[in-house]
């Protein structure tokens, strides 16, 4: 619990900096390529979209402190070769053997706090702690001839709060538009029965409101 409240109140304190009165800020949005890293499975690219909002603080033409609030939707995809019967309900005995994909969704509400180093006038190098917490956990499970179906996801990643690390590249196209690339590996587990762990590419563009 204190866990908790030293991190809410970090994240506090950094988003009143960087949105405090000079900043700028926008909006911005994207494709996640999602993962997670586990000792059980080899898994697959789970694709999602991530939106919200962002402000930077720039202290010099060399340095600046960039936050965002965003929603963000991570997880993986595993597809696998076994027999779909009474597990599914579709069938009184077993079935038939065929190609099942499961995609494990874990959507969150996330907090990237990034260091912002000029390397050049309108490119970038963003890298610092992005803080997480996990609203909706669901696998959506799709076996060939039956019909999609969804269960809880929450029995196995039991943790909501997440802490990754993030780098990237921004490239400043004008005074309005930003394209980004990053990189977050996860540092936490999510889970207390697996380690698995969040990692993610994002591609996107941001629009700068002020």
């Amino acid at each position: 619990m204190m866990e908790k409240i030293i991190l809410l109140s970090f994240c506090i304190s950094i988003s009143t900096v960087i949105f405090a009165q000079g900043a700028e800020w926008g909006v911005k949005t994207g494709l996640n390529l999602a993962s997670q890293t586990t000792d059980a499975f080899s898994d697959k690219v789970r694709s999602g979209i991530y939106a919200g909002l962002f402000a930077e603080h720039r202290f010099n033409k060399f340095f600046g402190i960039q936050g965002e609030l965003l929603y963000s939707m991570m997880g993986s995809r595993i597809q696998y070769h076994k027999s779909y019967s009474l597990e599914y309900g579709d069938y009184d005995g077993y079935g038939p053997w065929g190609d099942i994909t499961d995609t494990y969704k874990t959507d969150y509400i996330v907090l990237p706090v990034l260091a912002k180093l000029y390397v050049l006038k309108n490119l970038s190098l963003d890298l610092g702690p992005q803080f997480g917490y996990m609203v909706s956990a669901k696998i959506k499970t799709k076996a060939e001839g039956l019909k999609e179906f969804s269960s809880n996801y929450y029995d196995i990643v039991n943790r909501k709060f997440d802490v990754s690390f993030g780098m990237g590249l921004s490239y400043r196209l004008n005074s309005k538009i930003d394209i980004s690339g990053r990189c977050n590996f996860g540092l936490t587990d999510i889970s207390d029965y697996s380690k698995l762990k969040n990692n993610v590419i994002q591609l996107g563009v941001g629009y700068r409101i002020k």
